[in-house]
């Protein structure tokens, strides 16, 4: 088929959908979410017919920049025909809600088709997973949502949620077993596993760009899973579900809310992946013992007072280092991953010390300071050989003791504990500092 042709054939179709949708919507009056998912649903099914239309990625890149412009023109209200806009822009916006997720649609097809390569598995699974469970999940948490969790863009439920597992469950079990050749039992945890992530991923979107983070994620997680043998993929699937029960159990300890609690395990499932069981584990334990340090300082935890934001600023400079690592062992990188979690234990440290308290000598930081120190310590001689550990114990002293005095005298009103995002780069950027200069001791060691 000539690929103007099949452009031609989705924009008609498109346009189909969109006058059939908006005729209903002035009759029936459903419910704004209930007509912005169902156009969702039909973009995304027209999107899956790509492999069979096009051969190749310029028609893709072409509709998708063509639908983002015509897209941007309906939400500024940039249309002559008053009519017109009217019509468009209440299919896709009559729900009160800040959200790009029109704009990100296309963007998540072009980027998977492209990625793809001409393997219509890998396409249409992540397209799939887009057009049906993102709806489903967003139609099901409306009409019998109870269970609910706060994100950025408010709240989200648990049935929602569930639904949305479900639904990815079953595109990418059903896809493997009838199309590809993989056995049963890895389809099942290729089903599991996948479906679990993108739920989560799903969860901490916000304004829209599920729409980006779902196919995408979907994409890469698909491929990587076919890959590995039932022994893996069991091992995947274990540590999923031990990262999920991990944070259910601490949740009620921790000052951070839902969203960045799903972000928690998501970001530690991606440590564990790249860097394997020492990298997770004093991610773990740094997080552990901040947790401590605020309830033995504070008043007890208050829920909700540290958003998705705030954890990946916080968690920004050790991912840096864990991302630049040699495959092999990586020493240095593993010491500036370490002290970039260790110092932000020691800055929590210090702000829950201080909070309150007018006046601090420099001996009431101490406590911040070793315990962020003795978290390093276990890490490194549970995971490293001993003579390196200990060779490294005593650098890393002095470089805690940087970051938490540069904390003390930068942030300004400790003694109310401030949670604003400006705290947080500040602490991201004294523990990039700190880790960095770990860095260049050890490649300077040799």
């Amino acid at each position: 088929m000539s690929p103007w042709l099949g452009m031609a054939l989705v924009l008609g179709t498109l346009a189909l959908c969109f006058a059939a949708l908006a005729w209903w919507r002035q009759r029936a009056q459903p419910h704004p979410e209930l007509t912005r998912k169902l156009m969702h649903v039909l973009m995304g099914l027209v999107a899956a017919s790509f492999p069979w239309l096009f051969d190749s990625a310029w028609p893709v890149l072409l509709l998708a920049g063509a639908s983002m412009a015509a897209l941007w023109i309906v939400r500024s209200g940039r249309v002559s025909a008053a009519r017109l806009h009217d019509t468009l822009h209440g299919v896709l916006h009559d729900v009160e809600r800040a959200s790009w997720g029109e704009l990100m649609f296309p963007l998540g097809v072009a980027a998977v088709f492209v990625l793809a390569d001409g393997d219509a598995l890998l396409y249409i699974v992540p397209i799939l997973i887009l057009a049906l469970a993102d709806a489903l999940a967003a139609l099901i948490g409306l009409r019998y949502g109870q269970m609910r969790f706060n994100t950025l863009d408010g709240y989200k439920s648990l049935e929602g949620s569930f639904a949305f597992f479900l639904v990815s469950f079953l595109c990418v079990h059903i896809a493997l077993l009838l199309f590809t050749d993989t056995g049963r039992a890895e389809s099942l945890l290729i089903g599991l596993i996948l479906g679990l992530l993108v739920m989560m991923s799903e969860a901490v979107a916000w304004r829209g760009l599920d729409n980006l983070f779902i196919p995408l994620a979907s994409y890469a997680l698909l491929k990587a899973y076919l890959e590995l043998d039932t022994a893996a993929l069991s091992m995947q699937l274990g540590v999923v579900v031990f990262l999920l029960l991990f944070v259910i159990l601490w949740r009620r300890r921790s000052s951070f809310d839902d969203s960045a609690l799903i972000g928690a395990v998501l970001l530690s499932y991606t440590v564990w992946v790249i860097g394997g069981l020492a990298w997770l584990t004093l991610m773990l334990l740094s997080f552990m013992t901040a947790t401590v340090l605020a309830l033995r300082h504070g008043a007890g935890i208050q829920r909700n007072l540290h958003n998705l934001p705030a954890l990946l600023a916080l968690c920004a400079p050790g991912l840096f280092w864990l991302l630049i690592r040699e495959p092999n062992e990586d020493t240095a990188a593993f010491f500036a991953f370490a002290l970039s979690f260790g110092a932000h234990v020691a800055m929590f440290g210090v702000s829950r010390i201080h909070a309150g308290q007018t006046h601090l000598a420099w001996a009431h930081l101490l406590p911040a300071l070793f315990q962020a120190w003795s978290v390093l310590a276990l890490s490194w001689l549970l995971f490293m050989p001993w003579q390196t550990a200990l060779s490294t114990l005593l650098p890393a002293l002095p470089l805690l003791g940087a970051a938490t005095y540069a904390f003390y005298r930068w942030q300004p009103n400790l003694i109310d504990c401030p949670r604003d995002s400006a705290r947080w780069w500040r602490q991201a950027t004294l523990a990039a500092v700190v880790s960095g200069v770990g860095w260049l001791w050890m490649q300077a060691l040799g």
